[in-house]
């Protein structure tokens, strides 16, 4: 999972694992975006981190 800085977290290393630094990097992304932070790549974050990216 690749975050960009000004989107709320950063790249520390792609290794393909959805591990505990993945889990909480989704957490600081959902947190900063008014979402429930479970570190859960559901249908809202993916929303909202799409909708972001555009």
């Amino acid at each position: 999972m690749f975050y960009y800085p000004d989107k709320g977290a950063k790249n520390n290393g792609i290794d393909g694992v959805y591990g505990p630094k993945t889990e909480n990097a989704v957490k600081r992304f959902q947190s900063v975006n008014g979402l429930n932070a479970d570190g859960i790549y559901g249908p809202k974050t993916k929303a909202k981190f799409e909708k972001l990216l555009k």
